[in-house]
């Protein structure tokens, strides 16, 4: 039993122990109060996030370990940045940072890809001068929602939320030029619905919404008269709402058994005349529209279109 000259000493060592701790905390930035419990201590370690740093290279957290990161600036004189890879494949990040000058990118493809365990919200600003979106945050599947701007050079956008499978909201603001757009957002079924302004340059639109079994609407009108589309709906099980215009090869929508009347009707309408090719629609809009679709149907025809139910 410690005699009561030494639990003294001992307290007075934990006491001058606990101090020095804090005084070194908060020489670093970290915020702790003088009547804080030592309990605190590690959770606010833990919270801080450092200064402000520069980025000036591309993939310049490529592969870090690290769960937290500080708070970034793309640096002024890096303009235009190439951001490709910045936090790619950060397999423990929990949170991406916050990074201001992203208006300066060019390139952010696979900005944030494979980052597995990052969780919540992402906001991207408006970027004018990118040109290349690819895999911005595929493979994210922890990732809760998706926000960019517009960004009217780019060309590219292919799997910008591919297999982000936790995703409830996307928004992605206009892609005038963008002319790839495959496997936009496969993979996340939880998905209900998105807002799309594209121009009429795509080529490339295969596995678009594939695998988004809980999409329902797609608003903007699909320019595809110049693109590939195959199983551009392949699995969109709940799909009720979208446009496509200028379609010129087989489409299967008989795996949609909500598909509506107006997107049929858009659908045939704007579609090109072509040879031999099938439209594949749920057996429910016959029965449910019978005269409608048999008047679509003629009109399929006379284009060159087989109508098929199922």
């Amino acid at each position: 039993m410690q005699s009561p000259k030494e639990f003294a000493l001992e307290w007075k060592r934990i006491y001058d122990s606990e101090r020095a701790l804090r005084e070194a905390m908060r020489e670093r930035g970290v915020t702790i109060s003088d009547d804080a419990p030592l309990e605190q201590y590690a959770e606010a370690i833990r919270s801080y996030i450092p200064p402000t740093m520069q980025i000036y290279r591309k993939e310049f957290y490529y592969k870090s370990p690290q769960e937290r990161m500080p708070n970034m600036i793309v640096a002024p004189s890096y303009n235009p940045a190439d951001l490709s890879w910045t936090f790619g494949v950060c397999a423990n990040l929990s949170v991406f940072p916050e990074v201001m000058g992203l208006d300066q990118a060019s390139n952010l493809s696979c900005y944030g890809r494979d980052c597995i365990l990052v969780r919540g919200h992402v906001v991207i600003p408006n970027l004018p001068k990118c040109t290349h979106l690819v895999s911005i945050f595929q493979n994210c599947p922890m990732l809760e929602s998706i926000t960019i701007g517009d960004a009217p050079l780019c060309v590219d956008a292919n799997f910008v939320a591919g297999g982000c499978s936790n995703l409830t909201s996307i928004k992605i603001g206009a892609l005038p030029r963008v002319k790839d757009v495959r496997g936009l957002i496969t993979g996340c079924a939880l998905i209900e619905r998105i807002n799309l302004q594209f121009g009429s340059e795509i080529r490339s639109a295969n596995g678009m919404f594939q695998g988004c079994t809980s999409l329902r609407v797609v608003t903007g009108i699909i320019d595809v008269t110049n693109a590939d589309i195959g199983n551009i709906v392949n699995g969109c099980s709940a799909l009720e709402e979208i446009h496509l215009k200028g379609i010129k090869d087989n489409i299967a929508f008989h795996a949609s058994p909500r598909l509506s009347l107006d997107s049929a009707r858009y659908l045939i309408t704007e579609a090109q005349s072509v040879i031999g090719k099938t439209i594949y629609f749920p057996q429910t809009l016959a029965d449910t529209h019978r005269t409608d679709m048999e008047e679509l149907g003629e009109m399929a025809s006379a284009k060159g279109w087989a109508i098929t139910y199922r």
